[in-house]
């Protein structure tokens, strides 16, 4: 069985940051971590599947958001990163733009 590990680094135009990092084995992803973080580094949301809350309704795949200091656990529909993307795509006009890149 092949196993492929991915560890990458996406900074955006507002400066905010997402790490990625996955391993798959095979044909399936079997652990992933999606940590996005502002331009400060303080935590936006992350998304992963450590198996660390079982209450959550998509159980092992969850999020959690920072919200005003609060971080909360939501459900997540699992390690599909174009989800991901989308998701911040949606809330980066909200973070505030800085100048176009060349």
């Amino acid at each position: 069985m092949t196993i492929f590990r991915l560890k990458a680094q996406i900074v955006f135009r507002d400066g905010s940051l997402l790490h990625i990092r996955q391993i798959i084995l095979g044909e399936a992803v079997y652990e992933y971590a999606f940590h996005w973080q502002d331009a400060a580094g303080q935590l936006l949301c992350r998304w992963d599947n450590a198996p660390h809350w079982p209450e959550t309704v998509t159980h092992p795949h969850h999020k959690h958001v920072m919200r005003e200091q609060y971080e909360t656990v939501t459900e997540s529909r699992g390690g599909d990163l174009e989800v991901v993307f989308e998701e911040i795509i949606r809330s980066l006009p909200q973070l505030g733009k800085k100048a176009p890149l060349p």
